[in-house]
């Protein structure tokens, strides 16, 4: 990796990261956690963030997805020069710093994750993922732990209330090729969103959440542009690798997109002939968070009373 050229890449985007950094209190020094997925997110973040002179270190939280090459990532990592450790939570998680209670839970996703009847392992993954990294960071006395989210996925996943709730009004009962037809037409109105936000029935995702009383989880890049990602990936020739999400792994059905997959690819299509739609969109996602950077409410908790008889199994 060119050094110079990677300097100048990062103090481009330090005023986009350090807007969040300040708006929410995130830290801007000392040692933190990155859960590294091998993807071109987390491998930016954690480039980033040793750049602005973080003690950075990372986890590779392995679920034995079968195209996941947690060691393939970790020496990619190692050599940028980033001290990465893999976790193999399903052999470590009978370790002393594992609670009874996250053991429970663990067992109970890997079920979950096992099924070839889970279409969707977004939610089960992404505990099992916390988990680990909370239960690593504070073995390592480590009190923040980041993740590669950045500006798409928030809006996304404030994007996916609103179609839900449009679609839901229409048509009722979730079916996938329906409501990937009626988000590709549906317009975004804008009074509409907001009516939702205030009745606490959209919302974005947390910047900052507590994982434990010692460790908490950050997104700095509520603000940083996925485009950004992909050009400084591009330019830096960084090696990046597959999810070997779990989803992806099953044969048709069960690798239907998700909603939040068809929202996300929706949006990069609108982004790329109307760029504007992020700068009206963004300070609507802002109004869900309280100062801190926390959501006000969770609208997906409510869902199965919100919209009665919509199919919620589809992340």
């Amino acid at each position: 990796m060119d050094n110079l050229r990677a300097a100048q890449i990062f103090d481009n985007a330090a005023p986009t990261i350090k807007r969040a950094m300040s708006l929410f209190a995130l830290p801007t020094s000392g040692k933190i956690l990155v859960g590294a997925s091998g993807g071109k997110d987390s491998t930016f973040l954690a480039l980033f963030l040793r750049h602005l002179g973080f003690d950075v270190e990372c986890l590779v939280v392995d679920l034995r997805y079968p195209n996941f090459g947690a060691p393939q990532i970790q020496t990619a990592l190692q050599d940028l020069g980033l001290l990465a450790t893999v976790c193999d939570l399903r052999a470590e998680m009978e370790d002393a710093f594992y609670l009874k209670a996250d053991k429970e839970a663990l067992k109970k996703n890997f079920l979950e994750l096992d099924s070839e009847e889970c279409t969707t392992p977004c939610g089960a993954c992404s505990r099992s993922k916390r988990t680990a990294l909370a239960r690593y960071a504070a073995s390592r006395n480590i009190r923040h732990v980041a993740l590669g989210h950045h500006r798409e996925d928030f809006l996304a996943t404030l994007l996916k209330d609103y179609f839900v709730h449009s679609y839901h009004a229409t048509h009722g009962s979730y079916e996938r090729f329906r409501f990937q037809e009626f988000v590709s037409r549906c317009p975004i109105n804008r009074h509409q969103l907001e009516t939702l936000c205030s009745a606490h029935n959209a919302s974005t995702m947390a910047v900052r959440l507590r994982l434990t009383d010692r460790t908490e989880l950050i997104r700095p890049m509520l603000f940083m542009p996925e485009q950004g990602i992909i050009q400084a990936r591009d330019m830096l020739g960084l090696p990046t690798f597959s999810s070997g999400c779990s989803h992806a792994s099953f044969s048709s059905p069960h690798a239907e997109p998700t909603k939040r997959e068809i929202v996300h690819a929706e949006l990069t299509r609108r982004l790329s002939t109307d760029p504007d739609l992020a700068n009206w969109l963004a300070p609507i996602a802002l109004s869900t968070l309280n100062q801190d950077g926390r959501p006000v409410s969770n609208p997906r908790s409510n869902r199965a009373r919100a919209l009665p008889g919509f199919d919620t199994t589809h992340s």
